[in-house]
């Protein structure tokens, strides 16, 4: 589920795009999302048997910026997985972080914490450098990739980047 989506875009009962009922970021935000996970997750455990591990949340795309801004989208990112799993510990969460900024001791920095609420970090081929691939597996995060392609392409081109994932050290 993507859940910087759901938090970012609201629409009316007639499919228009409105604002937000909860301001994001306030004690009264933090309440009603908790309930709102919480009643989400016992909802697909009971009617579908899912348990809270297979419902993947997607907190953001690729987040950047400082940790520390709560302007940043790393920010929000990383402030959305610490809310989901206080809401629902065993939650399963994914992101896509990209070192815009550089391969660096503030990145590695960021990871450290975006790593404390994430399960899965998911990476575009250009982000699988040796050394970040070293530091997730070090943390033991479920590497995924992914690849954006503008053409149409042949299965041999997906099978081929797939594989090349896999040699870099992906899951």
């Amino acid at each position: 589920f993507n859940l910087h989506t759901f938090i970012f875009v609201h629409y009316d009962k007639n499919g228009k795009q409105c604002s937000a009922v909860l301001k994001f970021g306030t004690p009264e935000f933090e309440k009603g999302f908790t309930t709102f996970m919480q009643k989400f997750y016992a909802h697909l455990e009971q009617k579908y048997g899912l348990a809270p591990e297979r419902v993947i949340i997607y907190t953001g795309d690729e987040p950047e910026g400082d940790i520390n801004d709560p302007k940043s989208r790393m920010y929000r990112v990383n402030y959305l997985g610490r809310l989901v799993k206080k809401a629902v510990p065993r939650a399963s969460t994914a992101t896509n972080p990209y070192p815009r900024q550089g391969i660096n001791d503030k990145y590695f920095s960021d990871m450290r914490e975006l790593c404390k609420n994430h399960n899965y970090m998911i990476l575009l081929p250009q982000a699988q450098d040796p050394r970040i691939i070293k530091f997730f597996r070090e943390r033991k995060m479920t590497i995924w990739t992914y690849l954006v392609l503008n053409k149409l392409v042949t299965p041999e081109t997906y099978r081929k980047m797939f594989y090349d994932s896999y040699l870099r050290g992906a899951d």
